[in-house]
């Protein structure tokens, strides 16, 4: 059963991968509001999920989770992060961005080597 997450294109994204599902299919299985709802069935048995790499990885690397398909899927949208204009310079603003370019760096090294 497909556990879905509206904010992740399942039918784009599998049919990316040659995966044959119709619409009743991908619309037959639980909606969930939060990606990690949609994980945590999956860990539990549940069913499959489609997640972002970044938010499965712990569960990947603990063997909780497996991906049946070796493809990968760039996501379609970005995060942000936003401050008011006057704080863009702030130490403390300077500081969290590369504290957070270098843990980004990190977890792209460590889910390239899979």
């Amino acid at each position: 059963m497909p556990l879905r997450d509206p904010r992740i294109p399942s039918t784009t994204a599998l049919r990316a991968f040659d995966v044959e599902i119709d619409d009743a299919q991908l619309l037959s299985g639980p909606l969930f509001n939060q990606s990690s709802l949609a994980i945590d069935a999956a860990v539990a048995g549940q069913g499959v999920a489609l997640a972002r790499s970044t938010l499965v990885a712990i569960d990947l690397a603990a063997a909780r989770l497996v991906r049946p398909l070796t493809e990968q899927c760039p996501a379609p949208f970005a995060n942000w992060i936003v401050c008011p204009k006057e704080f863009v310079d702030a130490a403390k603003i300077v500081h969290f961005m590369r504290w957070l370019r270098a843990e980004v760096e990190k977890a792209t090294r460590r889910l390239a080597k899979g």
